[in-house]
């Protein structure tokens, strides 16, 4: 493929714009040199197009960093977790894949009977584990939470933000408890950059194939436990409006698991029912009543019954 090409057009514009799609790039990895600016002419007579040349950029070789080489090391480890199956990572990665395959089977329209194989398939009985055996695993899985700690306290250091953390095992993993002072900025809209850098903290924690595999759980004030109860709240709210409205109430996009919190709020409602739409990270919950309001409408063979004023 040509790394140097040189296009025309009426403009500067329309002949980078060709160029571009000659590379198959974008704006941001070429170089643009104009050779020759568009120019009318003469009423419209000897024209000149505009003549630009425009280079891919080279690639900068740069030193790998320590995040860098624990994202590599995540991307590995999920490879060998799809095709080796003798490795915990796998267990765990199907154990979590057929997790939330069941949950969306009831929920979110997916396949219920091909959830239940998968989840069949991976909750086949193990070996008890000896006590030395639970004695080096919970080593491992200290050593990666340490991992994923040191690289959270190292980030919340270069941000210049003192917080206090705290640690408790909750049911899907541990989770770090971060206090302090003008945190709101770790949550961001919806909590999108919370979950970001909770994601970055597990790429961390888990860089290690030889350690146990771990999932770490970033709360920030309590955020997630009230951002769960607004959910609910909210739920509730929707459902009577979807009742008396008697049509279906489309919610804004979410993540999994906040929709997994509006269907939880709402599955003892008998006046509704739940379920998802869309395609992520643009999917959202719809709430629809069981009893839609009927709109009666006047027969076209009837007639408005006029008044007769009696003399």
């Amino acid at each position: 493929m040509a790394e140097v090409v040189e296009t025309t057009g009426k403009t500067v514009e329309e002949a980078i714009e060709k160029a571009l799609k000659m590379l198959g790039a974008t704006a941001d990895e070429v170089t643009s040199e104009v050779l020759a600016q568009p120019s009318k002419g003469l009423f419209g007579l000897w024209s000149k197009p505009a003549f630009v040349r425009v280079s891919r950029k080279v690639p900068v070789k740069k030193e790998k960093t320590d995040l860098d080489t624990a994202i590599d090391a995540a991307v590995d480890a999920a490879v060998d977790a799809a095709f080796d199956k003798s490795i915990d990572t796998a267990i765990d990665a199907a154990v979590d894949t057929a997790v939330d395959a069941a949950v969306d089977a009831v929920f979110d329209g997916g396949d219920a009977s091909k959830a239940t194989k998968t989840a069949a398939d991976v909750s086949e009985p193990k070996e008890a584990e000896s006590p030395e055996a639970a004695a080096k695993r919970k080593a491992g899985e200290e050593k990666a939470l340490q991992m994923g700690e040191t690289f959270l306290r190292e980030l919340l250091t270069a941000m210049n933000l003192p917080v206090k953390l705290t640690r408790q095992p909750v049911a899907d993993g541990v989770q770090f408890g971060l206090e302090g002072a003008d945190l709101g900025v770790l949550i961001g809209k919806h909590g999108q950059t919370l979950d970001s850098l909770q994601y970055l903290v597990n790429l961390a924690a888990n860089r290690d194939r030889s350690l146990p595999h771990v999932h770490i759980i970033l709360d920030v004030e309590s955020y997630r436990s009230r951002r769960e109860e607004t959910l609910s709240r909210l739920a509730g709210h929707l459902a009577d409006k979807a009742c008396r409205m008697g049509e279906d109430v489309h919610l804004e996009p979410m993540n999994r698991h906040e929709r997994k919190v509006i269907h939880k709020a709402l599955q003892s409602d008998r006046r509704v029912a739940t379920f998802s739409l869309g395609e992520e990270p643009r999917r959202y919950v719809v709430i629809s009543p069981q009893q839609r309001r009927r709109k009666t409408r006047r027969r076209r063979s009837e007639k408005p019954v006029e008044k007769v004023n009696k003399e």
